[in-house]
């Protein structure tokens, strides 16, 4: 499934470049288009109720919160992975700035985000070998320790070609982590709390995702690129020490 997806994205990326070719506006009154009918699909979707075991929303917020936290092990992999995701989020959102900087014409954005969605794809399809190789804890702390060399990379690295194969690794480590995550929620809830979860871990993911793009903001206004990288690597680090350092707690209770 995360193949396909990262395939369509492929085709997305190509097809956007090209209309921000014929017009820059282009791409984004079709986004615009786009939202609104998914928006006024969604307002017509309706699911069958069940009241033998209705529950109100807020009690429904606590149980899933309850149930996300509630195993020490689980509860840490869970909130780190949605960490370590926000981290991606924020740093990829100045692909393009870095792009501009290196003097690239913005009438290739589209063809270069193609061939990462590319890598991000071969990634998944590594996935389901990286259960193999480490568990979800050691993968995650092996993911984070990359990714947060490779920002302090794009931190300094000024050349062209070095910056695309850093970024090429990039969208492989994103094309692992989806289906690993996801994987490893799947195998460990019940099927009662399956989709919640999954829920849950994405909106923890778009509220880190939201916090760190409001500081990354802060710091682009008022550095340059460099030093939005090097934070958002120091912020990884940061995410990583606590992680393990929470886990071998929970090893030594």
């Amino acid at each position: 499934m995360q193949f396909k997806l990262n395939l369509f994205w492929v085709l997305a990326s190509v097809s956007g470049g090209f209309l921000y070719v014929l017009n820059p506006r282009i791409p984004f009154l079709i986004e615009f288009a786009l939202s609104i009918v998914t928006l006024l699909s969604g307002c017509f979707l309706s699911e069958k109720v069940d009241n033998s075991d209705s529950v109100t929303v807020i009690e429904h917020l606590k149980q899933s919160f309850r149930y996300a936290i509630g195993t020490p092990v689980f509860s840490k992999i869970f909130v780190f992975s949605a960490l370590i995701g926000s981290v991606a989020v924020a740093a990829f959102q100045y692909l393009q700035p870095l792009y501009l900087n290196l003097g690239i014409d913005p009438r290739y954005f589209g063809m270069i985000a193609a061939m990462t969605f590319v890598f991000r794809a071969l990634g998944s399809l590594f996935a389901n070998q990286i259960g193999k190789w480490f568990s979800v804890d050691k993968y995650l702390v092996l993911h984070s320790l990359i990714f947060t060399l490779f920002l302090i990379l794009f931190a300094k690295i000024k050349v062209g070609a070095i910056i695309f194969m850093i970024v090429a690794c990039l969208y492989f480590l994103r094309g692992l982590y989806a289906p690993t995550i996801t994987t490893f929620i799947n195998e460990r809830v019940t099927d009662s709390n399956r989709s919640t979860m999954l829920s849950v871990n994405s909106q923890f993911l778009t509220i880190f995702s939201s916090l760190l793009l409001f500081l990354s903001g802060i710091v682009s206004e008022r550095y340059d690129l460099s030093v939005v990288f090097f934070v958002l690597a120091c912020l990884s680090n940061v995410f990583l020490i606590l992680y393990v350092l929470s886990l071998r707690n929970v090893e030594a209770g």
